[in-house]
């Protein structure tokens, strides 16, 4: 015979307060029911009664007026009745499913002046520009990954050869099965880019349906007024190159150097609110590391923060003396 489990373990599951590992136990023992069955059905006569008492007590330490416990008893048992054919349990003691329902988050927003990295269903990686916003088809993981962009995001995607992975952004359909790159949809372009930084991208305009075929390296601005694309290499100062990985080692630098190698390195530039920002010194260890990732541990490890605008990084904090 199944029991009951402890009563104030499944009230903390009710209630919400039950750890993780709590409301695993309670779901497991939920779902050894036989179909059509419930918990009410696997208590003998001794546990129903404790039951009732239990409930009695509760309620008359918190109502003024007395219950009658023949009326309470009688009716009790037919809202369990009740409850048992729709097959579940007296709300007060159960609120279980089989399956709880997790909420979907279909919809990101970098409201920040820093990129903000983004973790999709499917484990494929969006750092958002700021400005930017990326919302998820309610579809997403059936037989396409449909997405769509507002401004700019690099992608790192999830190679899956079943599911190819498709971003729609101002007329241009940007497909691949798994590879990193970035699209710049930004409202204010007159134009809608594609920077391939690994794989193979293929971009297509969707009204005419033409499309092209990206390598590393690659380039495609897609001209929406004349709906034309325009390949070529990517730029050394493009944008797009602040995701490239790169190691890079520092011992007891200042920031000044750290962002001339930097500025160098990724064709940004560097500037400082409060000049004293720049002398701070760090020793570390950047290893296949993008530019941005770089940028958080710098503010991490310094009393500085950062804004990205375009290709220039602005510092800020109060700075260190010399």
């Amino acid at each position: 015979m199944k029991h009951l489990l402890p009563k104030d373990l499944l009230f903390r599951y009710t209630s919400g307060h039950a750890t993780p590992e709590e409301r695993e136990q309670v779901e497991r023992w939920y779902a050894s029911f036989e179909e059509g069955e419930t918990p009410l059905d696997t208590m003998d006569a001794s546990e129903k009664e404790e039951l009732e008492e239990t409930l009695l007590r509760r309620i008359r330490g918190t109502e003024e007026q007395p219950v009658k416990r023949s009326f309470f008893r009688r009716n009790w048992f037919r809202a369990v009745a009740a409850l048992a054919l729709l097959g579940t349990v007296a709300g007060t003691w159960f609120a279980l499913t089989r399956e709880p329902v997790q909420e979907r988050v279909l919809a990101f927003a970098n409201t920040q002046k820093i990129p903000v990295r983004a973790v999709l269903e499917d484990s494929s990686v969006v750092w958002l520009h700021p400005g930017a916003e990326l919302n998820l088809d309610p579809a997403f993981g059936g037989n396409t990954r449909l997405v769509r962009l507002k401004g700019m995001a690099f992608f790192e995607v999830k190679r899956d050869e079943k599911r190819p992975f498709v971003i729609l952004a101002r007329g241009l359909r940007t497909q691949v099965l798994g590879t990193s790159f970035t699209v710049d949809a930004t409202p204010t372009h007159r134009e809608v880019s594609v920077t391939v930084l690994t794989g193979k991208v293929k971009v297509q305009d969707e009204q005419s349906h033409e499309y092209m075929i990206l390598l590393p390296k690659q380039k495609a601005r897609f001209k929406r007024e004349e709906h034309v694309f325009q390949v070529t290499e990517t730029p050394k100062n493009d944008l797009s190159n602040v995701w490239k990985s790169e190691s890079v080692d520092f011992e007891d630098a200042s920031v000044r150097e750290i962002c001339r190698v930097l500025g160098k390195r990724y064709g940004v530039k560097f500037e400082a609110e409060n000049d004293q920002v720049f002398n701070c010194q760090l020793t570390a260890n950047f290893s296949d590391h993008n530019l941005p990732t770089m940028l958080e541990m710098l503010s991490r490890s310094l009393p500085l923060t950062y804004e990205m605008h375009e290709k220039t990084i602005l510092l800020k904090g109060k700075g260190c003396t010399p």
